[in-house]
């Protein structure tokens, strides 16, 4: 869950910050407790109410599809370029769909030689000029049909992208 919430550039909340909000614990005592002294409690504050909205879309989605991404981001099997720029054009649920497609490509790559590359610095180059193209595109919904679509996916299935060596995807708008 940190791993996903460092690719949106929350860099001080761990997850056990949002269980602890969740049992409503104050956030000024959470503060406190982490002993946080290079980040004051208004960007704290603010950046756990980020990872609380990212976990309640991520909550929303289907639970294979969370665990497929869980699982992808985990033990540094996937590196992620150039996100965080990308991810401030978009909606909660849209930067998890983004994230997915960049995942669902590194399935039909080989995991031996390393960790894969998803490089999104191309489409940060240029989404402040077309990120209304990249929300509309990626403005599928979650629904049955996605459900099924999502659970009939084939393991060489990939995402719009280019690959631009054996070990690194790039995703452009």
């Amino acid at each position: 869950m940190e791993r996903l919430f460092r690719l949106h550039g929350i860099r001080y909340v761990e997850f056990v910050d949002l269980v602890n909000l969740m049992v409503k614990v104050p956030l000024k005592f959470i503060y406190k407790k982490r002993k946080l002294s290079s980040i004051g409690y208004a960007s704290y504050e603010r950046e756990v109410y980020e990872a609380f909205r990212i976990y309640r879309t991520l909550q929303n989605l289907d639970e294979s599809i969370r665990h497929f991404m869980l699982d992808r981001l985990l033990r540094d099997r996937v590196r992620v370029f150039g996100y965080e720029k990308v991810s401030d054009f978009l909606s909660y649920q849209n930067q998890l769909k983004l994230i997915l497609a960049g995942l669902v490509g590194t399935t039909a790559m080989e995991e031996t030689d390393g960790p894969i590359c998803i490089n999104y610095t191309g489409m940060a180059e240029v989404i402040e000029k077309r990120y209304e193209a990249v929300k509309g595109a990626a403005s599928f919904p979650w629904n049955s049909k996605t459900k099924s679509t999502w659970s009939a996916r084939s393991p060489t299935c990939r995402p719009s992208t280019t690959l631009t060596n054996s070990r690194t995807i790039s995703i452009t708008a």
